[in-house]
């Protein structure tokens, strides 16, 4: 069961205002994907809690309402951290076109990069 006011307030920490984020002490997001550890920070500060478990079953639970997503090794986007990653999707850039390097080769007609599905036209 989840306390829906703690929920509020851990999703604030992730995506409210600056103003909202100064009165926590909490740094604005600068881009979708953090790390777990940074999540934890978070989570931790916001709630003013210190146990790990209680964390990481509140890191389940925005993953499981669509808050978040804990991000596979190949397509994370930080190369220089060896830990695993979150991606916020409401803080993505609404865009049309994304300019992606060359990561990998693209196999699949439909593949995934940064949580976002992509189409491949082979004509």
């Amino acid at each position: 069961c989840v306390d829906p006011q703690r929920l509020a307030k851990v999703i604030a920490a992730f995506i409210g205002p600056e103003e909202h984020l100064d009165m926590l002490g909490l740094p604005r997001i600068r881009s979708a994907n953090i790390t777990i550890d940074e999540a934890h920070y978070r989570i931790q500060k916001t709630l003013q809690i210190s146990n790990n478990v209680e964390t990481m079953e509140i890191v389940d639970v925005l993953q499981d309402i669509g808050i978040c997503r804990i991000l596979d090794k190949n397509i994370q986007t930080s190369f220089y951290n060896d830990g695993e990653e979150i991606l916020i999707p409401s803080l993505l850039p609404k865009a049309e076109l994304f300019v992606l390097p060359e990561l990998k080769k693209w196999t699949n007609t439909v593949d995934w990069f940064c949580g976002i599905e992509f189409r491949i036209n082979d004509k």
